[in-house]
């Protein structure tokens, strides 16, 4: 059922995803194409750049998984490329399923409306879609 056809229940969105993964990496992803006309080159695989896996893996020391007592090159919070990053590649999957972003023509776009609700709102604006699809698209 969809989250405001819940009747009796009330979901907030929190105001600081300092440690939320995904919500960060979401920022990453929307960030990169903002500065590039709303769009960036995926791979020619369809994946997202090595510019962005790179930054998204410097985030890690940042984030409350970085206490796990797991090396890095075993993390599922770091990578070399999308394939070997598996919560970056969840944040793709989830933002594309919540309509989010979108990849055409070899190149990855956000959304012009997704784009405005970002400029007004932050990245906040994205949480309930995000978990919505999560909930129930995801699997």
């Amino acid at each position: 059922m969809p989250f405001d056809a819940l009747e009796g229940i009330k979901i907030n969105t929190p105001t600081d995803f300092s440690a939320s993964p995904v919500m960060r990496y979401l920022e990453l992803i929307i960030s990169a194409a903002m500065e590039n006309d709303g769009k960036f080159k995926a791979t020619s695989k369809g994946n997202l750049p090595t510019f962005i896996v790179k930054k998204a893996t410097e985030l890690w020391a940042e984030l409350p998984t970085s206490d796990y007592p797991t090396h890095i090159s075993i993390s599922e919070f770091a990578g070399a490329n999308e394939d070997k990053f598996n919560a970056l590649h969840y944040t793709r999957i989830i933002a594309e399923l919540a309509g989010i972003i979108y990849r055409r023509g070899g190149y990855f776009h956000v959304k012009k409306d997704a784009q405005k609700q970002f400029l007004k709102h932050g990245i906040g604006a994205f949480f309930v879609p995000m978990l919505e699809v999560t909930v129930n698209r995801y699997n």
